[in-house]
């Protein structure tokens, strides 16, 4: 490569062994009294932000009792506007996770065959939100939820989580294969989700970044190649999101995961149960053949159980051609009724994501 290539590769190398010697330091002050202050300052602010949270999710729960009462018929009468207003509500309680979902839902009236389903499954989905959140606070301790799951849920509802404080723990080292990576706009944020794979933990990791103003997504996880590295994961009872701790090195991907479509459907089921609040997950499969299909793309794996591939998804032909028509592998992310390509292997890595 060129020299510039490898000064730069030199440079943000040395930048990231300096992040890395930060992680590992922890905070210190000089100031015992104004560590007091600070701290009292941030306990009374989370506070405030408790009281706000608890507020919002009550004035929701009577909301959804409301919308059901009122009958899924008339909701294309009170989308988008009625759920916009309440989305608006939930930023002011400061809940940004269940403002996300409404403004989500506003549009599903409206989206076509099947959108009683579709609304019912969402409303539903936020209204267990609302009610695990009030369970946290309440004072019958019959059946409590586990630490993990409390953490899971103030999550979910978009409470911040310290992320200096999850790099100074133990992390997880494995070989993480780079499946691949979206973009997405939200509010005038982009949101970019990097899949990851352990080779040895076979299990699944995300990295989410974000950026606003124009500001620039960290790309240096490339999709197609593996790191040896150490991760943390944000705590909860089916961990996912995480972050990276310290790179060892960095390699090319040369083979895939794969699964067929029951096994990695029940990997997915298993983790849904001990997390509701999953959105998407990511699933490899393997081998599979695709499939058109009253002008929609299927893939179908060697039991002859097919899934169906978003609507949006332009490249068929594309990675029929890789494929030469032969069976392949793929990863998704999968949201319990479409799978969202991210890449494949076919004769070599075919990255789909496009972000």
């Amino acid at each position: 490569p060129p020299a510039w290539v490898g000064d730069w590769l030199a440079s943000r190398a040395k930048s990231e062994e300096r992040k890395d010697q930060r992680r590992q330091t922890p905070p210190s002050s000089d100031d015992p009294a104004a560590e007091q202050k600070r701290a009292a300052a941030q306990a009374k602010s989370a506070a405030a932000r408790e009281a706000k949270v608890t507020t919002g999710m009550e004035e929701l729960g009577r909301w959804l009792r409301d919308q059901l009462r009122e009958g899924l018929a008339g909701a294309p009468a009170r989308a988008p506007a009625a759920f916009d207003r309440m989305a608006a509500r939930m930023v002011d309680a400061q809940a940004p996770g269940a403002a996300r979902l409404l403004r989500e839902m506003a549009g599903t009236p409206a989206s076509g065959e099947g959108w009683q389903g579709r609304l019912l499954e969402q409303l539903a989905h936020l209204y267990l939100l609302a009610e695990g959140y009030a369970r946290t606070h309440a004072k019958d301790e019959r059946d409590p939820l586990t630490p993990e799951e409390v953490a899971d849920l103030r999550i979910a509802l978009g409470f911040p989580q310290s992320q200096e404080d999850l790099l100074r723990g133990p992390g997880q080292r494995d070989r993480w294969l780079i499946l691949g990576r979206r973009v997405e706009e939200e509010e005038r944020l982009k949101v970019q989700r990097t899949w990851l794979w352990g080779e040895t933990s076979a299990s699944p990791a995300l990295v989410l970044d974000f950026s606003a103003a124009g500001q620039p997504l960290d790309r240096s996880l490339t999709p197609g190649h593996a790191i040896d590295a150490d991760l943390v994961f944000f705590p909860g009872p089916a961990p996912l999101r995480a972050l990276v701790q310290r790179r060892h090195a960095t390699t090319h991907v040369t083979s895939f995961p794969g699964s067929n479509i029951t096994t990695a459907l029940g990997t997915y089921a298993a983790a849904l149960a001990r997390s509701p609040w999953l959105e998407r997950y990511p699933l490899c499969l393997g081998p599979l053949t695709l499939v058109l299909a009253d002008r929609a793309w299927l893939v179908r794996d060697e039991t002859g159980r097919a899934l169906p591939l978003v609507p949006q998804f332009a490249r068929g032909w594309e990675l029929v051609a890789r494929s030469g028509g032969r069976p392949f592998f793929l990863c998704g992310e999968w949201d319990g009724d479409w799978l969202a390509p991210l890449s494949a292997w076919a004769d070599g890595f075919v990255d789909l994501g496009g972000g």
